[in-house]
């Protein structure tokens, strides 16, 4: 697996709730992926419908969170209390392609890539396998984005860096996301 070496992503975050992602390749503490903006958010989740439970959450200064850390796969909803905008700065290596095991019905992913794609050529390795994908980004407007398969008029339209979203598989399948 070839590695991009040393990268940085910032992340422009407003203050209420985002879905976000990482694109680093290793998995690393809640507390350290999100050290740059330490004091400014409140808790984060995530949910893995193969995980028991399924909503995994980190809430800052509690004992027994079940979310301990954050890897590229996955989206992330983070809780930003800052009224200030914050940016997330994200710095490590990143390979050149991520598989991502998703399971029937929802799941929410990360983005792991530096290049910013239409929804179908980002999905383009489980074509025909989902239905629907939804992105929540306060700072846009609409603040919820949905792309449906087949219908025209999507107000989500492509990936990007840093963020994370909710897609709806109708069959198990493997995203395979290129660096």
């Amino acid at each position: 697996m070839k590695k991009i070496k040393l990268i940085t992503l910032l992340v422009a975050i407003i203050c209420g709730v985002t879905i976000i992602s990482a694109i680093t390749t290793l998995s690393v503490t809640v507390e350290n992926a999100l050290a740059s903006i330490d004091g400014k958010y409140t808790k984060v989740a995530t949910y893995d419908p193969t995980a028991t439970p399924a909503w995994q959450l980190y809430i800052v200064g509690e004992s027994g969170n079940d979310l301990t850390e954050i890897d590229s796969s996955k989206g992330y909803w983070i809780y930003i209390n800052d009224t200030n905008p914050v940016t997330l700065s994200v710095v490590g290596t990143m390979s050149s392609e991520t598989q991502i095991q998703l399971s029937q019905g929802w799941n929410i992913i990360g983005y792991p890539s530096l290049i910013n794609r239409s929804v179908q050529d980002a999905l383009s390795t489980i074509d025909g396998n989902y239905t629907k994908v939804a992105a929540y980004n306060p700072a846009a407007t609409p603040a919820w984005q949905l792309y449906i398969v087949g219908e025209s008029g999507n107000d989500l339209t492509e990936l990007s860096s840093g963020f994370g979203y909710w897609i709806y598989m109708t069959n198990e399948d493997t995203l395979i996301i290129s660096g």
